[in-house]
């Protein structure tokens, strides 16, 4: 999968990840979705909003993808869909 994005792409996602305790990945056709140890949640997708990244900032449980969007179960019952 990670053939799709262009070499400085993936090492940009690389620096940013490391040492962060990634617990759980997720995809669509186009972006990825990393849920890290500390409950926040990075994602390469560039159509999230301040808010919905604000939102994801701590408190996510589970991250869920289908082939067009990302969803996240935030630990108080809240979703954060983007």
């Amino acid at each position: 999968v990670w053939h799709s994005f262009g070499a400085s792409q993936v090492s940009a996602i690389e620096e940013r990840l490391a040492g962060d305790g990634v617990q759980h990945i997720c995809a669509t056709g186009s972006a990825f979705a990393f849920l890290k140890l500390d409950g926040s949640v990075m994602t390469t997708w560039e159509c999230v909003t301040e808010s919905q990244l604000e939102q994801l900032k701590g408190g996510v449980k589970k991250i869920y993808a289908n082939l067009d969007a990302f969803v996240a179960l935030k630990t108080d019952g809240s979703v954060v869909a983007w």
